[in-house]
C-alpha cells in the first residue's frame, strides 16, 4: 500500500490519471481486491476509507517483526514499512484509515536531494 501511494503520486505529478495506473496494476493481477476497493474512485475525491485502522497495522507489523525476530531473521523491509507506517500514525492517529496514505504521502513528501556526482555508482 505504501509503494502503491508513492506510484499514485507520482503518477499524479507525471500528469497520469490514477485510473490508468489503477486499471494497469489491476490488468496484472497486482492489486489484492480490498486495496483496489480502496483506491477506486472516489479516489479522485479522496473520499478513501477501506476499514483498514493504522493502529491495527502497526499492532501487526509488530507481531510479525517479533515473530521475525524469534526466528532470527533481520526483516529489514517490514522494519522500514513499520516506521513508515508509525510516522503516518503520528500526523494522522491510530484511528485513521490506511487508505488516507495518498493524502499523507501528498502532504509529507518532498523533492527528493539530486545524487551528487558519482553517488550510488560502483
Amino acid at each position: 500500500m505504501l509503494a502503491l501511494g508513492e506510484a499514485l503520486l507520482l503518477a499524479g505529478r507525471a500528469g497520469i490519471a490514477p485510473t490508468v495506473l489503477i486499471d494497469f496494476c489491476a490488468s496484472l493481477g497486482a492489486l489484492a481486491p480490498a486495496i483496489e476497493a480502496a483506491i477506486r474512485p472516489p479516489s479522485a475525491a479522496r473520499s478513501l476509507a477501506a476499514g483498514h485502522r493504522l493502529g491495527t497495522i502497526i499492532e501487526d507489523l509488530d507481531a510479525a517483526l517479533a515473530l521475525a525476530s524469534a526466528a532470527g531473521i533481520a526483516a529489514p523491509f517490514a522494519t522500514q514499512c513499520r516506521e513508515e507506517w508509525a510516522a503516518m500514525q503520528r500526523d494522522l492517529g491510530p484511528e485513521a484509515d490506511y487508505a488516507q496514505i495518498l493524502r499523507w504521502l501528498e502532504t509529507t513528501s518532498a523533492k527528493p536531494k539530486p545524487r551528487a556526482e558519482g553517488e550510488g555508482q560502483e
